[in-house]
This record gives C-alpha cells, structure tokens and sequence, in this order.
C-alpha cells in the first residue's frame, strides 16, 4: 500500500488530472450467529486496514467473485448440496451487490466493477450469473452508490 501511495503521487506529479485507483480482491463476509469475530478479521485483512491509504485514490476497483459465511469456527464450507462452479465456488451471484454495498460504507467516491463472472460449461448458466449480477449492481446504483 505505501508502494501504491508513493505510485499515486508520482503519476499526480507528472499528470495531475489522471485518475488513479486501486483494485482490491474481495468476498462478500456474511455472518451467523457467533460468526462476528471471524467475518471482522477477514474484513480487516481484505480490506479495512488498507482504506487510509487510499483517501487521495480517484476511484477504487472491485474484484468479486463469491461469498464466505463466518460461523462461530470460522469459515463454514460449502457443503454437498451447494451450487458450486467450476472453480469450487458457491455459485452466489449476489455477492456483487453486497460486496458494492460494504465497501460503499467505507468508500463515497466512484467503485468500478473490474472483475465478476462465473466458471462454467453451460452458458445458460452464465446467463443467469450474469443477469443476477448486474440486477445488483442496478439496486446500488439506484441507492445512490456510484458504480
């Protein structure tokens, strides 16, 4: 992150219109009863402690993928009877939306949506992946997030 910080404001130096950013990896943390501890650290270690770094960015990336559920032990795997993808993860396309919603509550300037999808063999599918996705993207749109 201090690399990042020190990048930014070279870029700035020599073009101060440009708009510089970031791109940050991140899960949708959801959490069950007793689960609070665990979904705080990994919130942390994703992204919250690297959030200081970041006030001067023009506008911040988002990567997202799946989502984790915390339980009292920590991360609960997917069992038998989950939807999963090619990759081994929960088939979930929600997650966006949420993952948009939590990082809006730390983050009030422009998130561009830089990676999403789904692996698959079947496009109906990623068809439906796709269409569940962007229909959350919509609703934060529509509160006001800027996606």
């Amino acid at each position: 992150m201090e690399c990042h910080e020190k990048a930014r404001q070279v870029i700035k130096k020599i073009k101060p219109n440009i708009k510089v950013g970031i791109t940050f990896s991140l899960y949708d943390h959801q959490t069950l009863t007793g689960g609070e501890e665990s979904v705080k650290k990994e919130q942390v270690d994703d992204f919250l402690d690297y959030i200081a770094y970041l006030q001067e960015d023009d506008f911040l990336d988002v990567q997202n993928y799946s989502r984790k559920i915390h339980g009292p032990d920590g991360v609960i795997k997917p069992d038998g009877n989950t939807r999963l993808t090619k990759m081994g993860y929960e088939y979930y396309p929600e997650t966006l939306g949420n993952v948009l919603r939590f990082v809006s509550k730390h983050w009030d300037k422009p998130i561009l949506v830089t990676e999403n999808g789904v692996s698959t063999d079947y496009d109906e599918q990623r068809v439906e992946f796709i269409e569940r996705a962007l229909k959350g993207v919509h609703e934060c749109m529509e509160e006001g997030i800027q996606v």
